[in-house]
């Protein structure tokens, strides 16, 4: 979902009460940003199982389709990769999501 940076610190805003001192030029940066979920969804209090339930229905989806397309377009042969690395400051989870996503991508075991 395309949000625009200016709906984000209005959202913002809102919530805490009072608009933030600290907002970049509008030069600076990004005019946009793209969210898994609409912007209310995401500003919404929510307890850590519930953020994590969240993270783990969209990062799922999203990480595997990324592999798929990244795999596709490189013609690399699956067989032949032997690390994965996953990064996200969004969600953590045990085992990680690299490690979900060997076997569903069809990546060697070891």
């Amino acid at each position: 979902m395309r949000v625009e940076t200016d709906d984000i610190w209005a959202a913002l805003a809102r919530v805490r009460g009072r608009a933030l001192r600290h907002r970049p030029a509008p030069t600076e940066g990004s005019r946009t940003r793209y969210f898994a979920e609409p912007l209310d969804a995401i500003i919404q209090r929510r307890s850590q199982s519930q953020q994590t339930d969240a993270y783990l229905k969209h990062a799922r989806i999203l990480s595997r389709q990324v592999c798929v397309d990244a795999l596709e377009r490189s013609g690399v042969d699956r067989d032949s990769i032997g690390l994965v690395i996953g990064v996200s400051c969004t969600g953590v989870i045990l085992p990680s999501l690299d490690a979900e996503l060997i076997p569903q991508l069809g990546l060697r075991a070891d």
